[in-house]
């Protein structure tokens, strides 16, 4: 058997039902080969709209999901994720996907009605 790099992981998506205000929830599937040997973990790649420099934001993640915390309201973040087997780190990345740290607007508060006589 022969071992080399394992293929990038693929269709990473956002986590909508984790995904809301300072947390993110990322989704995402092995890729089809595994270089002869089977992936051991995942590291997530993050940048923001800010800083614009990717570093690695969650290493030996076990699994094809991850919820992320402590992001700022109101930035865009960028991820991506490379896998590891025995041999190394996947040589090319998941696809990158952009989300926005925010919440749900406050509901409005109900207007105030006025009468003018006049």
């Amino acid at each position: 058997m022969i071992l080399t790099y394992p293929d990038e992981p693929i269709n990473l998506t956002n986590n909508l039902d984790v995904t809301w205000g300072t947390i993110i929830g990322l989704e995402w599937d092995e890729g089809s080969f595994d270089a002869g040997t089977p992936v051991l973990d995942f590291t997530i790649f993050c940048k923001d709209d800010v800083s614009n420099t990717w570093s690695e934001r969650q290493v030996g993640v076990l699994g094809t999901s991850a919820t992320l915390e402590g992001f700022n309201l109101g930035v865009t973040y960028y991820f991506q994720v490379k896998s590891r087997n025995a041999f190394d780190f996947s040589v090319g990345y998941s696809n990158m996907i952009a989300v926005l740290a925010a919440k749900s607007p406050e509901q409005p508060e109900a207007p105030l009605v006025a009468i003018d006589d006049d």
